[in-house]
């Protein structure tokens, strides 16, 4: 798929539906024109048909890939994964997704901790992110909320907080944002709250918060009887619940297929780990309520408390 895009992109070969979206921006001059630069963003077809969508995949393909590049049992083979990481790399760069980066750095900084733990994690990052900042460049480095895009992004999630005031339990309604604001709200855990309230907001953010507790903690453990290999994946289980968290923030993805294949993946993952008698899956009762509502309020409150702080009229 990718592939089929980049060649597309560089002109090797000519399929009008993969052509780039081009997009002004307003922020950034040409200094000999004085018109405003156009970015010629990557992306592909079906539900990748927006740069951001393709770069969400081409994280959980990178990630992926980095996991058969530490499978001993391939030899020599193993350098071979090093081209899919390489051409899944610049085709997350020319989506020019700020998204997809910090999805790429938050993957690969919950992989460093899981793996080489707190200390080695920010030496390694130290030495890491200054590279990605520096390859990448232009837009996708581009992080301030308080001018351009994202400060119109603290502004859509400030007018989805106004429109919760009226449905705090249960929402406005789903695909409702976009109809009452205009936009999608640009922050997936900010949308499920406001258009499926409080008790749908909810239930999201429990699909990603007890995987994230079940890997954060004691994943360097040993477990006895247990498939190395199976132990091994752990480590990048959690890297891709990490990045697919980390790209939600800046995105609107709380109905799309990405998102429920990585919430999928953990329950197969807990499932065979319940099977072999090395975790139990949570039975929903309320103590479960009362395990995932203090961390789900908490949440909203801070995204609230952020929005109040960082919106500028």
């Amino acid at each position: 798929m990718v592939s089929l895009a980049l060649l597309h992109y560089y002109q090797v070969i000519n399929i009008p539906s993969l052509e780039a979206l081009y997009e002004r921006e307003w922020d950034q001059i040409d200094e000999e024109t004085g018109a405003p630069i156009v970015l010629a963003r990557l992306q592909s077809v079906g539900i990748y048909g927006n740069p951001n969508d393709l770069a969400r995949i081409l994280v959980v393909g990178i990630l992926l890939s980095l996991y058969f590049l530490g499978d001993h049992r391939l030899g020599l083979l193993r350098p071979l994964w090093l081209l899919p990481i390489a051409l899944f790399g610049q085709g997350l760069h020319l989506t020019h997704s700020r998204g997809g980066l910090l999805s790429l750095l938050g993957g690969i900084a919950a992989l460093f901790y899981s793996r080489y733990g707190r200390t080695k994690t920010l030496i390694l990052g130290a030495m890491v992110i200054p590279f990605f900042l520096v390859v990448s460049g232009g837009r996708q480095t581009n992080f301030t909320m308080s001018e351009g895009t994202g400060q119109e992004r603290v502004k859509l999630w400030n007018e989805g907080f106004v429109l919760m005031q009226s449905s705090p339990v249960f929402g406005i309604g789903m695909d409702q944002y976009g109809e009452k604001v205009g936009l999608a709200a640009h922050n997936s855990f900010v949308h499920c709250f406001v258009e499926l309230g409080c008790i749908g907001g909810t239930f999201f953010f429990a699909m990603f918060y007890l995987p994230l507790r079940a890997l954060g903690f004691g994943s360097r453990a040993q477990a006895p009887g247990l498939d190395p290999e199976f132990l091994r994946l752990r480590p990048y289980v959690l890297s891709l619940v990490v990045a697919t968290i980390v790209g939600m923030l800046s995105s609107t993805r709380s109905y799309s297929h990405i998102t429920y294949q990585i919430v999928g993946m953990c329950t197969v993952y807990f499932r065979i780990l319940s099977d072999q008698g090395h975790t139990v899956l949570p039975r929903f009762n309320l103590n479960l309520i009362r395990r995932i509502a203090c961390p789900s309020a908490l949440t909203l409150m801070a995204f609230y408390v952020y929005v109040r702080l960082a919106a500028r009229y």
